[in-house]
């Protein structure tokens, strides 16, 4: 099969290449990035040599170079987006122009040619709660910031060229994502960075937002499963109902870390005409119809998997080289959360 990659350079897309890859050895990937900010080619500095693997340095706004690119390939996955909220907020122009344009010159060639097409989009097209205890696929999309409204665009702009075209397409909307390789500006690699260079930690509003979290490589196995067997004109709400207050995230990191509370700061909200208003998002969003398409199973939990992000991000002079001593470092660090979790008293 032929694949490709829109956004591969990125923290998602790059995870969803080298997953891929290793499990379909005899594909041929073709990854197109624009490498602007939040992309970087060293998340796949392992596949740069092998004979399967295309890189491409364009913008999905390039008409030419997508309709090629398409035509010459099976499906296509869109990651590249622009995502980040505050920015969005900032300046939403840039976000308008990759992902409504950017998806609509993917989605003409998609027609033109006649092939699959996911598109990534995201659980913050559902907007703000409001009293709701979980959204699933059939809820009312209410976008409450730019990056939200762009993608949400790009999701009706995908669904009615599957009612009018009948495009062969599937649209995927993911909780947070944590895991390798992510952009430092995202809570949980901030949070790390930060404590290992004894800063404090901002949190914004009282650290009560309930976040639903996954691995980035569940997310990655999820979006495969459905190349194979999901439904076109579908929409799959992909999440590992990890549901935990940022609050929380942070003070776990703390711990591993062994650094005081002290260190975490929060932070109230001022209105200003150019202040985030932080959405209580309550994003249990339901998995239902992934888990019909294939048995499907969550792999990686918070808990376990946030002390290896931590050593991953200490300097490489702090970094144990041994493997059996890093192996068991991080046991005792996933033996030490567990307890916590066992016994929140003691937190």
């Amino acid at each position: 099969m032929n694949v490709l990659v829109c956004g591969g350079a990125g923290f998602i897309g790059s995870a969803f290449i080298k997953s891929y890859h290793q499990n379909n050895r005899d594909s041929k990937i073709t990854n197109l990035d624009n490498l602007t900010i939040g992309s970087n080619l060293q998340n796949l500095k392992e596949l740069k040599d092998d004979p399967n693997y295309k890189f491409i340095k364009d913008d999905i706004r390039n008409e030419s170079v997508i309709d090629s690119l398409v035509k010459d390939s099976d499906v296509t996955i869109n990651f590249a987006a622009e995502s980040h909220v505050d920015r969005s907020i900032a300046n939403p122009k840039p976000f308008l122009e990759t992902n409504i344009f950017g998806t609509y010159s993917i989605l003409e060639a998609i027609r033109k040619h006649d092939k699959q097409f996911i598109h990534v989009s995201t659980d913050e097209v559902y907007g703000d709660a409001q009293g709701k205890s979980s959204f699933n696929e059939d809820s009312q999309i209410n976008p409450s910031n730019p990056y939200a409204a762009t993608k949400a665009a790009a999701d009706n702009l995908v669904m009615s060229y599957h009612r009018t075209y009948g495009i062969n397409c599937i649209t995927t909307r993911c909780t947070n994502n944590f895991g390798p390789n992510q952009f430092p500006e995202k809570l949980i690699p901030k949070t790390i960075i930060r404590l290992l260079k004894n800063l404090k930690v901002p949190l914004y509003g009282d650290g009560t937002q309930i976040r639903s979290w996954i691995y980035v490589n569940d997310h990655v196995q999820a979006i495969e499963s459905l190349i194979k067997k999901g439904k076109p004109g579908h929409v799959y709400n992909i999440t590992a109902y990890e549901e935990i207050t940022n609050k929380s995230i942070v003070e776990k990191i703390l711990d591993i870390l062994g650094k005081p509370r002290e260190h975490l700061i929060v932070l109230s909200w001022i209105r200003t005409s150019s202040a985030r208003v932080e959405p209580e998002l309550v994003v249990a969003t339901l998995a239902e119809r992934l888990n019909q398409v294939e048995s499907y199973a969550v792999q990686h939990r918070v808990d376990i998997c946030v002390p290896g992000l931590v050593i991953e991000r200490m300097p490489r002079p702090l970094r144990l080289k041994e493997p059996a001593i890093l192996h068991l470092v991080i046991f005792r660090l996933q033996a030490f959360i567990l307890a916590k979790l066992r016994h929140p008293e003691d937190i």
